[in-house]
């Protein structure tokens, strides 16, 4: 079962409750889902998206876009540099 979130800002977003998945707009699928608490003891989901698609997602070039292979390659060069000086 798929369910969207209906919030003002997240209207796009899809969360797949058994594969305990939530999906973007641009299909990406998150890699983290946590069961946790907010501040007030209430129940949260935490999700999270790789960096990588969170960038691109922010450079808004579709994957048919003339720039977006070239933006993909040196962002994973840049991420590859960043995770070898850690």
């Amino acid at each position: 079962m798929v369910t969207t979130i209906l919030c003002t800002n997240l209207s796009h977003f899809q969360i797949d409750w058994q594969q305990k998945a939530v999906y973007c707009p641009q299909g990406k699928r998150s890699y983290l889902w946590k069961n946790n608490k907010n501040t007030y003891g209430k129940p949260v989901i935490d999700v999270e998206f790789r960096q990588r698609d969170r960038v691109l997602s922010e450079l808004k070039l579709g994957k048919q876009a003339p720039g977006y292979k070239n933006a993909q390659k040196a962002l994973n060069r840049f991420i590859t540099e960043l995770t070898r000086s850690v």
